[in-house]
């Protein structure tokens, strides 16, 4: 069902694999000649497998090329990245001591994906400083930048 909603007043949202999601559901309405508002990606990574792997090309198998669909977009794009974000990050000590890392997105992808954004779509990205993948909210907690952003964005896309 439709909620009735204009297509240009929606602002597409998706954080780390999220990302995905938005960029394939704003491709597709891009390839049918219609323009959502906009679209905000958070740690969005370039591919599932260049997570883990330092590959500069697509390769088979790998679905979740934002990287190959980013340049098709027809609306506004804000990057949202950590500049500390890096290919793993110590995670919480489980019951035997030993710590697990979480895979998280490299802020080089951040900045490829940038430059892949048509430009007359680039939106300033929004770099925060000394931020990882899990905790780029709170350190903008204090001076409220991140919000304040969002809200900016979401008004050049009105």
């Amino acid at each position: 069902k439709t909620k009735g909603k204009q297509p240009e007043k929606i602002v597409l949202y998706g954080r780390s694999l999220g990302a995905v999601i938005s960029c394939f559901l704003a491709e597709r309405q891009s390839s049918k000649g219609i323009k959502i508002g906009g679209i905000v990606l958070q740690g969005a990574p370039m591919s599932a497998y260049r997570i883990s792997f330092n590959f500069r090309f697509s390769i088979p198998g790998d679905k979740f090329c934002i990287i190959d669909r980013i340049q098709k977009l027809r609306s506004p794009v804000l990057l949202i990245h950590g500049t500390n974000d890096e290919v793993s990050q110590p995670n919480c000590d489980i019951s035997d001591g030993i710590s697990k890392s979480a895979q998280v997105v490299p802020f080089w992808h951040a900045c490829e994906l940038y430059h892949r954004v048509p430009s007359e779509f680039r939106y300033k990205p929004f770099w925060v400083r000394d931020a990882g993948h899990n905790n780029l909210e709170m350190k903008c907690m204090k001076d409220g930048s991140f919000f304040r952003t969002l809200r900016e964005f979401i008004l050049y896309c009105a």
